[in-house]
């Protein structure tokens, strides 16, 4: 299939050849001049060979096998990329991924934030409560301690009177 070209250049595709390599060295015999891929295949020729010409070979083809009409061709359906444009589309995403990932990691530190303020506001009204307790037990301590002391004192006068009786008592 040959694709005409400006000035009456014409490219060849190399559609019965057995490999792309054997494509590649006929060209390059065939061809004195060497042509930019995009320079020969530019958005107008893809439009009208790739897009055109070739959508009508395939919807006759479709139509006589299967007795159907392939969908007519939308505009603006297809974008082609230009380098620069795809690598900031490939930035851009790879920017979002990232962003998506700062944002479940916010997500996850701020949950883990609030679990640890919560363990914290626990462990501190358990120990203000523990606190309480012990002030608990020391004031009932200390009264234990002065009645103990009390106790002493009056067993310790009642020894005296008792030894003091029992001396009486001898004499």
């Amino acid at each position: 299939m040959a694709i005409p070209l400006f000035n009456n250049k014409v490219v060849v595709v190399c559609l019965n050849l057995s490999s792309r390599r054997t494509c590649d060295r006929w060209l390059k015999k065939e061809l004195h001049k060497q042509i930019s891929k995009r320079k020969v295949f530019t958005k107008e020729v893809l439009s009208l060979v790739l897009q055109d010409e070739l959508r009508e070979v395939a919807n006759k083809e479709v139509n006589d096998w299967f007795g159907e009409q392939i969908k007519e061709k939308s505009k603006g359906r297809n974008h082609d990329l230009t380098v620069a444009e795809y690598k900031v589309a490939q930035e851009t995403e790879h920017l979002e991924q990232i962003q998506e990932q700062v944002h479940d990691a916010d997500i996850v530190l701020t949950a883990s934030q609030i679990a640890y303020r919560e363990v914290e506001r626990r462990q501190t009204k358990e120990l203000d409560e523990k606190r309480s307790e012990l002030q608990s037990v020391k004031r009932k301590l200390a009264s234990v301690t002065d009645k103990a002391n009390e106790a002493a004192e009056l067993l310790d006068k009642i020894n005296v009177l008792y030894h003091h009786s029992d001396y009486l008592h001898r004499q």
